[in-house]
C-alpha cells in the first residue's frame, strides 16, 4: 500500500508511551482524583467511586485532559 501511495508517511511510536495515548492520561487523572486518600472495602465500591468521579467531570475537562500539547 505504501509503495503505491507515497503521500502517506508512517510514524512509529513506542509500544507504551502514556504521553501519546489520551486514554492513559485520562485514566491517570481519573484514578488519582477518585482514589487518593480513600479506602474502598471492596472492588465494587472502588468502581462506584471511579464512576462517581467520572460523572463529576465536565466535557471541557475531559477534552482538556485528552488533548495533546
Amino acid at each position: 500500500f505504501l509503495a503505491d501511495h507515497p503521500e502517506f508517511d508512517l510514524d512509529y511510536l513506542p509500544a507504551y508511551h502514556p504521553e501519546l495515548n489520551p486514554v492513559d492520561r485520562l485514566w491517570k487523572v481519573l484514578r488519582t482524583e477518585a482514589t487518593t486518600n480513600r479506602y474502598f472495602p471492596a472492588l465494587d465500591t472502588l468502581w462506584q467511586g471511579i464512576r462517581a468521579q467520572q460523572r463529576r467531570w465536565s466535557r471541557h475537562k475531559i477534552i482538556s485532559v485528552c488533548s495533546v500539547t
